[in-house]
């Protein structure tokens, strides 16, 4: 057992009898809140029925796995890496780990469930679609530390800047990410990029690739996270679930991990446990899926930079271009100059949002991405 994993289960007691006093909500009125954001979350599946496979009596052992082959992603120190070696790994299109990237970070002090509990008891986040499906941190919290669901509910929130600004203030963009071409648009048009994730154990996401050929970085604060990531050009029909099975992050590991796990070297599959403290980096167009083997907390955020640009470009082009033409004339001169317009009308209509980028389907966008 880690230590971090030992500070949260020695806590539990002492920390759930702190959200009681804090929420004041009999356990009947409580469980009937979370069995409705349950049916909004999921409204195909009876919020009775989340823990039918059991998954909470998955020995530890599985739900972590081995390690053996952690030793497949590079790995990097933030504090002895430059910008130029970044960008020449970057270029390669591989994901890796960095330690030391948080290193001036208030967040892994600040973002404990108890530090958390004394400032945001009251407030919400949300779990799940944006349909009503928000809970204060002290109902998530008394959930997480209570519930035998096979996947929980998640905190997946794209909101937290703007509800608590103070959240921003707690950590800086890691110097290698600045690079982002995104944020030209500006906060109100570009496409939702940044989340806030709380994770009990067994939580996550199921086998994707993050939209809008878009790159992105996780820095975990606090728990574990397993990850298997798999090059693009592998097919989807290779890594998904079959038609019919379960498409959660823990429903993967454990029915379609098994399969693939022999075929590892063959599909280049890198199979890795982040730990906090650890960012790890996710280019564009790499399938992966995450679970969470313990309580997480961590922040991501999606980009477009000076390497996955082209490629993002391409994405906007076809599939936004309204917002590709407001994008475009807001981009520096020499961005601008580097992209292929040659068959982008940029004289078309502007205004309104694209068919793919209204916001609900915005929404189910940021539902793949976060980890």
């Amino acid at each position: 057992m880690s230590a971090c994993e030992s500070t949260i289960v020695n806590s539990t007691e002492e920390l759930l009898a702190e959200v009681e006093v804090e929420q004041a909500e009999s356990r009947e009125d409580f469980e009937l809140r979370v069995r409705k954001i349950k049916k909004r979350v999921n409204p195909d599946v009876s919020s009775r029925k989340w823990g039918v496979k059991r998954h909470a009596d998955v020995p530890e052992e599985v739900l972590r796995g081995s390690g053996e082959l952690d030793h497949l992603l590079p790995r990097f120190d933030a504090r002895t890496m430059t910008e130029a070696e970044w960008f020449a790994f970057e270029a390669l299109d591989r994901p890796c780990v960095i330690e030391n990237l948080m290193d001036d970070w208030k967040a892994p002090a600040k973002w404990t469930p108890r530090r958390f509990m004394r400032k945001y008891a009251d407030k919400t986040f949300d779990v799940g679609s944006f349909n009503y499906t928000d809970m204060t941190w002290a109902q998530f919290v008394r959930y997480a530390l209570t519930n035998d669901d096979d996947s929980p509910l998640y905190v997946f929130d794209p909101y937290y800047g703007s509800k608590y600004p103070k959240l921003l203030q707690q950590y800086t963009v890691p110097r290698f990410f600045r690079d982002d071409y995104h944020q030209y648009a500006g906060e109100k048009d570009r496409p939702l990029y940044r989340w806030f994730l709380v994770g009990p154990k067994r939580s996550g996401t199921g086998i994707h690739q993050d939209p809008g050929n878009t790159s992105a970085w996780n820095a975990l604060v606090m728990g574990q996270k397993r990850w298997a990531f798999f090059p693009p050009s592998t097919k989807g029909s290779v890594v998904k679930p079959p038609k019919g099975a379960g498409d959660e992050g823990i429903d993967w590991w454990l029915d379609v991990y098994p399969q693939l796990r022999p075929r590892a070297e063959e599909l280049g599959m890198i199979e890795y446990t982040q730990k906090a403290g650890e960012t790890l980096f996710v280019p564009w167009k790499w399938w992966h899926v995450v679970l969470n083997t313990e309580f997480t907390v961590s922040v991501t955020q999606n980009f477009a930079s000076r390497v996955n640009m082209p490629h993002v470009w391409r994405y906007t082009k076809k599939y936004r271009p309204k917002y590709g033409r407001r994008w475009y004339f807001k981009l520096p001169p020499e961005v601008r100059d580097a992209l292929d317009v040659s068959d982008f009308d940029l004289t078309g209509p502007v205004e309104g949002s694209d068919s793919s980028s209204s916001s609900s389907s915005s929404s189910s966008e940021a539902s793949w991405d976060g980890d």
